[in-house]
């Protein structure tokens, strides 16, 4: 599995609060490289402060996730992640593949860390069928949807989502089955479009980069730069000698050696560095602290020379 120091941190608590009960549970770290410091915090009040240590991965992994198990079920009183046919903590431990992974002190449930959910699928026929529980399985199997939802019927509990059009109907049943999967509504697809020649509100002619079915209302602007080698995202935003933001841009895009540096969706010069811009979209959280945050934009415009 390709994941750093903080993927497997992320997976860990992921599990452990799959099925939490409130009070809710946040975490923070200190870095991303190991030995790292996670701090956990529940009602405003930091309840424990663990180490991801420097060692080799699984070892790692199973050794914060022994610790972190501790903490949160002595803070949330019930098991964490819950085997559910016997209703007990599953035990971290090294898999034969040498995984970190969770198993069932009875012998009959064991997964990969960061799977625990898959445990659960599927439901019991007496259990309600839980849309967040849904939707972790078909992101997991990368399958996209626009809203999801459990409904009722005559026959039992159905699936039911929005999908973009061309979406492969049989793979979604497939990731539901045995429960029936119903589309409410077929949209058109995200799709990325470019304009030249644009004049904003200021008078200002530019082109812009754009993904349709992506709905942020934050802006960012100044100039563009490449990103460096430990910056997140596709490039950055400039606006002063310590002020540099990573962007991820969700229209299509590529990324060229030369200048200009960034290419539409079909490869056609559209910026360079040192470019006006704007972005439309939001920010990403990170969950260490400290780090900058990446903006997250479905627009970009550049600034057209007279």
């Amino acid at each position: 599995m390709d994941r750093d120091a903080i993927g497997w941190v992320g997976a860990v608590v992921g599990d452990l609060l799959f099925r939490s009960p409130p009070p809710g549970i946040v975490w923070r770290a200190d870095r991303r490289t190991p030995p790292l410091s996670v701090r956990f915090r529940s009602a405003e009040e930091d309840f424990a402060t663990l180490v991801y240590p420097d060692d080799e991965q699984a070892l790692a992994t199973v050794q914060f996730a022994a610790e972190a198990q501790q903490a949160v079920v002595a803070r949330q009183h019930t098991p964490l992640p819950a085997c559910r046919e016997h209703r007990v903590s599953l035990d971290p431990y090294v898999n034969e593949e040498g995984q970190a992974g969770w198993r069932c002190s009875h012998g009959d449930v064991h997964c990969a860390v960061g799977d625990f959910p898959e445990t659960l699928w599927p439901p019991r026929w007496w259990e309600r069928l839980d849309p967040p529980l849904v939707s972790d399985r078909l992101v997991r199997r990368g399958l996209r949807y626009v809203t999801l939802g459990v409904d009722d019927s005559f026959d039992g509990q159905v699936v039911s989502a929005q999908l973009p059009e061309g979406a492969d109907l049989a793979a979604y049943e497939a990731a539901v089955a045995p429960y029936p999967f119903r589309v409410t509504r077929w949209l058109p697809p995200d799709r990325t479009t470019r304009r030249d020649g644009e004049t904003g509100r200021d008078g200002v002619r530019y082109r812009s980069l754009s993904r349709s079915g992506v709905r942020h209302l934050a802006g960012l602007g100044g100039q563009l730069d490449r990103a460096g080698p430990n910056e997140a995202g596709d490039f950055v935003i400039i606006n002063g000698p310590d002020d540099r933001t990573p962007v991820r841009l969700l229209a299509a895009h590529l990324l060229s050696d030369t200048e200009p540096f960034l290419l539409d969706q079909h490869g056609n010069p559209f910026a360079a560095i040192g470019d006006d811009a704007r972005c439309t979209g939001g920010y990403e959280p990170s969950p260490v602290d400290g780090e900058p945050l990446v903006f997250v934009a479905s627009e970009l415009r550049v600034r057209e020379s007279p």
